[in-house]
């Protein structure tokens, strides 16, 4: 999670997972090639399982891995998330005032128990309740504290707009 831009009245934050996108589209690409060309005298089954393991890892390179920039814009009181996949772009928002905090969830991989690391959004629903959702889906080694410190420090400065409501 980079921040990109970080103004009064703007905050922008991206998250594009080049290395793991790299190492899927070459590794898909690689197992293509050696199932459709290499070897010659390798089975039909074994061709197919190559084809299907392919396709699996160019399905979770365009269903899970997104390039996502969250845009924190005081002017519009909103949070818009922009995600796109390979061929597929989505945008959602909230509203600004609904946010409660931002932190940063910290778990340990399963392979090498080494600490891996996303941010979190808290947000008041309509209920009332304070309800999570990750800003990022998968959990990255490197650690986001400038991004989170950046982001908290955004939030809580004050908005330097005038207030539109009269005087009484």
């Amino acid at each position: 999670m980079t921040v990109t831009q970080c103004t009064d009245a703007q905050l922008v934050l991206e998250d594009r997972p080049w290395l793991f996108s790299s190492i899927l589209a070459v590794m898909s690409s690689m197992i293509l090639y050696f199932a459709l060309f290499e070897p010659k005298d390798a089975s039909l089954w074994v061709r197919a399982l190559m084809l299907a393991f392919a396709g699996l890892s160019l399905w979770v390179l365009w269903a899970k891995v997104p390039f996502q920039r969250f845009v924190f814009d005081r002017k519009a009181a909103r949070i818009t998330r922009i995600r796109w996949h390979l061929w597929q772009r989505r945008e959602d928002g909230m509203d600004l005032d609904r946010v409660v905090a931002v932190r940063q969830e910290r778990n340990r991989s399963a392979e090498s128990n080494a600490p891996m690391h996303r941010l979190l959004l808290d947000y008041m629903t309509a209920d009332g309740t304070v309800e999570t959702t990750p800003l990022s889906e998968v959990f990255t080694a490197r650690r986001h504290d400038k991004a989170l410190e950046t982001l908290n420090e955004w939030l809580t400065r004050p908005d330097p707009r005038p207030d539109p409501r009269p005087d009484s």
